[in-house]
């Protein structure tokens, strides 16, 4: 800087000639000079009066703008100087500048804040003077927000830095307080309501008040006052607010201020009860938080005084309510999400006034009188059984779960004979007409249900208290039990048992509370529940949903185990109907929760499919009685394994062989039943992945031995899959696909070759698949010299179909000669060699279930595939790019058409920009289907990440999507454009027409043609895209 550091006038005068009148300055190009005048004074090279003396006219000088800047300048510097730099003189001097300066208009803002830097300042001593300027000289009325919330942080920085002082002096306290209400009076602004509603908590917890101090009562009326007049406070943010204060922002604060005070209790609980009336459900669940925010902070006494009030109040909104509390997975009468419950929802109200409650009972000081006063009034809600039982038995409820002690309580006087005990104990009184009986039983199954419905209450409550000890509600279980197993045989309709089953349930989750005699009751109940045919559908899926939760626990799982797995999977023995088999299978399967289930269930499975092999049956009703069974295990196990895996070592010796040997002695040496090959296939490879990792090379020389020799073994195959073609050849596969990929593959190349020598020969279209399938397989895992396995025939058709699957085994991997063959492939395949058809490149980029995995990591610490994560995007990299250029030539867009078929859109997505061509190549060809879906599926994709892409071709598209939906596509005798196509050419065209692309009117004709298509999923896009196409035009 050219001019001298010391020359102070001058960086005054630049100071005022660069200084904004933006609050905002910390941008300001002033602050600099700001910077150099603070360091002067800091490093003691001007004193302060220096300074003031050097501002000197400026201060008071004429020119309101020259003024008013000085005085910036001055309450800058105040800002940035260290607390402790300025001594007790020159603070006093400052202060009495500033308060003067009050009635300075203009300078008021920077006068405000100078105020606030000073306050702060260790030397501070002149409280009462800023308090009573602030509450003589300034008008908050006549100023702007802005203004008004350099007030509210004078208040703030003196409370921060002077708080417990001014606490402990009661007059300067009182002259706070004064100031303070004088200030937030009337305030409107949002930022300076949660300021004030701040600054009046903060008095609350750091005064103190006297109740009997007339000026107190006032000051307490008053800060009272000037909160509560916003309740109920609402807010709308505008746009782009900066200060990000939110409506909820300003509820929580009024609330906190509201609840801060004991001493507002009277004023504060009467006026939210008024407020209760309101028919708006956001308003009263506002009173509510409110209320209930007060109960929880006001001192206990304070709350002794009023809860009868607030109980009074607030009781109606349980004892009047219509609706169903929400359902709480946690076992709580009250959710433990309760705050997230919509403030418009009219349950809400219902949850706070139980929370309420609860709090009251939780802070007042004598409880057991709360608690028998609230009990006595509710008695009457008790004895008889009516729709208000329910809503006096959740109240109950909620205050059982606070204590033990209270929860003891209240089971004993509901449970008493004049309450609920008349009830779990009826004899059955003789009726002098028969009508009144029938009555009286309507009645009474009527009530029975509402009883067993608030036993739930009490049982919940249990479930939060937990106890260790027994309770008094162990006194009368048997009655319970009893009353509850009488009415779980009621045959009047289905809802009764429905209720005693999750009643049920609850006493089974309850812990230390049932004996094992006693769970064996109640599963025996569950039993007969399960295996009475006549049971209706609705019952048996409430006894099996039930059931899901307790299973959790051994003890239960080993009684439902004994007590209903066993005798349900027993009734398999009895029938060998598909239906009966599917249905009770179904059952079973959805209490198989964890694995001692599973296993006890695949022993008996095992055993069935034994006797089904010996039933006289016909072949095909034997084959699909395997089916259920077997997809059952695999649907079985996938579910337990998701809860959580287990290794399963021990069903490679005692499930896998007699498994396999049924499989095998149902379809002997006829492997024509190929779907039921391919479930046995994936049941085992299943069973495989998770044995233990170690193990699997002997697992994998057993199999060897077992499908490619004729050595005896456990597993007895006939024959072998490498001296003929079979169909075990998939059951081979799945379990090779299973094997850890670190294992030796013993005889690979004999038998490698042997499968290629059986493709060459076999006929058959699927076992030829299912062998390529299998060589791609051991090229993949365990070849590791490929160079004699990859020279490409084109003359010999078979050949090059084993080359090109031999080559996806490599380039799955990605192995180098793989690439580098792929390369090759691509140079002679668009150079337009013969012999090279465009299906090759299907086949390298399907996806096949072997080189597939659906759990990333196993137990058994198996890595079964050799399959790199990225392969198919590399290899999309190598070929596509070549392809491009051709899209012209029919072979190469066939090509592109199977290749973008089988990638992911996030491979695609990449390409987008270079698609445009080959989209409208495709969607013009009315030939091949697989071309045309291809083009179509692009089409989607890039409306939905760059329609842009497609500009130019809009005009064309339009017309030819159209026909591709509304016309009939031949080739041959072969529709071309079937449903699956005509449905995304509709799609497309919606999402193109609500673009703003084509002409609607033509389209709208158009479209007619497809009202009367045989496919619904075709006609109802049409009608859509019609009505969409009216609403644009």
């Amino acid at each position: 800087m050219s001019q001298s550091i010391h020359d102070i006038p001058t960086l005054i005068n630049q100071y005022i000639a660069t200084s904004s009148p933006s609050d905002d300055t910390s941008d300001d190009a002033s602050s600099v000079f700001i910077a150099e005048l603070v360091n002067l004074i800091t490093s003691d090279e001007i004193t302060l009066l220096q300074f003031i003396s050097s501002l000197g006219k400026t201060l008071t000088s004429d020119t309101d703008m020259i003024r008013s800047k000085a005085i910036s300048c001055l309450s800058r510097v105040f800002a940035d100087l260290p607390i402790n730099k300025l001594s007790r003189q020159d603070v006093g001097v400052m202060v009495d500048f500033m308060v003067v300066k009050l009635d300075d208009k203009l300078s008021l803002t920077y006068v405000l804040q100078a105020l606030n830097s000073l306050v702060k300042m260790n030397n501070f001593n002149s409280i009462d003077k800023v308090l009573k300027s602030l509450l003589d000289s300034y008008s908050p009325k006549k100023n702007l927000a802005k203004i008004r919330y350099e007030t509210f942080l004078i208040l703030g920085g003196l409370l921060e830095s002077k708080g417990q002082y001014i606490s402990t002096h009661t007059e300067l306290a009182d002259l706070y307080v004064k100031a303070f209400v004088h200030i937030a009076s009337g305030e409107k602004d949002p930022r300076n309501l949660i300021n004030s509603f701040s600054l009046n908590t903060k008095i609350n917890s750091l005064f103190t008040f006297d109740a009997n101090n007339n000026l107190h009562q006032q000051l307490i009326d008053d800060l009272f006052d000037v909160c509560f007049c916003y309740f109920p406070i609402t807010f709308t943010p505008p746009p782009n607010d900066p200060y990000k204060i939110t409506s909820n922002d300003l509820k929580s604060a009024l609330r906190e201020t509201i609840a801060s005070q004991s001493l507002f209790a009277t004023d504060a609980i009467a006026n939210l009860i008024e407020k209760l009336t309101s028919t708006n459900p956001a308003i009263r669940n506002d009173v509510l938080t409110t209320l209930n925010l007060c109960v929880q902070t006001y001192a206990p006494e304070t709350v002794d005084q009023h809860w009868v009030t607030i109980w009074n109040a607030v009781k109606f909104e349980v004892l009047h309510n219509t609706n169903e509390l929400p359902v709480s997975a946690s076992k709580t009468i009250i959710p433990q999400d309760y705050e997230a419950i919509d403030d418009n929802d009219d349950i809400k109200a219902v949850v706070l006034t139980l929370v309420i409650v609860r709090n009251l009972l939780e802070r007042a000081t004598d409880p057991q009188s709360m608690l028998e006063m609230i009990l006595h009034e509710l008695t009457q809600n008790l004895t008889t059984i009516t729709n208000k039982t329910k809503l006096a038995a959740i109240i109950l409820g909620v205050m059982a779960e606070t204590s033990l002690d209270r929860f003891n309580y209240i089971v004993e006087q509901l449970f008493s004979h004049s309450v609920w005990g008349k009830y779990l104990n009826v004899e059955q009184t003789e009726a002098n007409e028969e009508q009144e009986e029938e009555e009286d039983i309507v009645l009474n199954i009527e009530r029975q249900g509402q009883l067993v419905d608030n036993l739930e209450y009490i049982f919940l409550a249990y479930y939060t208290l937990a106890p260790e000890q027994p309770t008094k509600l162990s006194q009368y279980k048997d009655h319970i039990l009893i009353f509850l197993g009488q009415l779980l045989k009621s045959n009047v309709d289905t809802s009764l048992p429905k209720k005693v089953i999750a009643q049920f349930v609850n006493m089974i989750g309850m812990a230390n509370f049932l004996t094992t005699q006693e769970l064996e009751l109640i599963m025996n109940h569950f039993q007969q529940i399960l295996l009475n045919e006549s049971t209706s559908e609705t019952v048996v899926d409430a006894c099996v949903s039930g059931l899901i939760g307790p299973l959790s626990e051994p003890r239960i799982t080993k009684l439902a185990i004994e007590l209903i797995i066993t005798p349900l999977l027993a009734t398999l023995d009895d029938t060998s109907e598909i239906v009966e088999v599917e249905t009770r299978l179904a059952v079973i399967g959805k209490l198989c929760v964890n694995y001692a289930i599973l296993e006890v269930i695949s022993i008996k499975s095992l055993a069935r499919l034994s006797s089904f092999n010996n039933l006289d049956l016909a072949h095909e009703d034997k084959i699909k009685l395997f089916h259920v069974v077997i997809d059952t295990l695999i649907k079985l196990i996938n579910q337990v394994t998701e809860r959580h895996q287990f290794l399963t070592d021990s069903w490679y010796g005692h499930f896998v062989p007699p498994f396999l040997n049924n499989i095998f002695k149902l379809l002997g040496e006829d492997t024509r039943d190929y779907a039921l090959i391919e479930s046995s296939s994936r049941l085992v490879g299943l069973i495989i992945r998770y044995i233990e990792k170690s193990k699997h090379q002997a697992v994998l020389n057993d199999f060897i031995e077992v499908f490619t020799t004729e050595k005896s073994s456990k597993i007895k195959l006939e024959g072998n899959l490498i001296g003929q073609p079979s169909g075990y050849i998939v059951m081979f596969n799945k379990i090779v696909a299973s094997i850890d990929k670190e294992c030796q593959f013993e005889n690979l190349n004999v038998i490698t070759e042997s499968m290629v020598g059986i493709v060459k020969s076999v006929n058959n279209e699927y076992l030829r698949i299912q062998y390529l399938e299998g060589i791609s397989l051991l090229v993949n895992k365990f070849t590791t010299d490929v160079t004699s396995l990859v020279d490409m025939s084109l003359t010999d058709p078979i050949s090059y179909e084993i080359y090109i699957w031999i080559l996806k085994g490599l380039i799955l991997k990605l192995d180098p000669v793989g690439l580098d063959k792929l390369q090759q492939l691509v140079n002679q395949f668009t150079s337009g060699s013969s012999g090279i058809t465009p299906k090759s490149f299907r086949v390298l980029f399907i996806d096949i279930d072997i080189f597939t995995e659906t759990t990333s990591k196993h137990i058994s610490g198996v890595r079964n595939l050799n399959v790199r994560l990225l392969y198919k995007q590399r290899i999309f990299q190598i070929v596509v790019p070549e392809l491009l250029p051709h899209v012209d030539n029919h072979n190469c867009l066939v090509a592109l058409a199977l290749i973008i078929e089988n990638v992911s859109t996030s491979i695609l997505i990449r390409y987008l920009s270079t698609l445009g061509p080959v989209i409208m190549a495709c969607v013009n060809e009315t030939t091949n289907a697989v071309v045309l879906k291809s083009g179509l599926s692009m089409i989607n994709v890039v409306l939905e990440e760059d329609d842009t892409i497609l500009d130019p071709y809009v005009t064309q598209l339009v017309p030819v999507l159209l026909q591709i939906a509304t016309t009939k596509i031949v080739s041959g005798k072969k529709r071309i454009n079937d449903e699956s196509i005509r449905v995304l050419a509709l799609r497309n065209l919606t999402i193109l027409f609500k673009k703003g692309h084509g002409d609607k009117t033509q389209a709208l004709n158009q479209l007619r043609l497809c009202l009367d298509d045989k496919k619904r999923s075709v006609r109802k896009l049409a009608i859509d895209l019609c009505q969409s196409l009216y609403e644009l035009k």
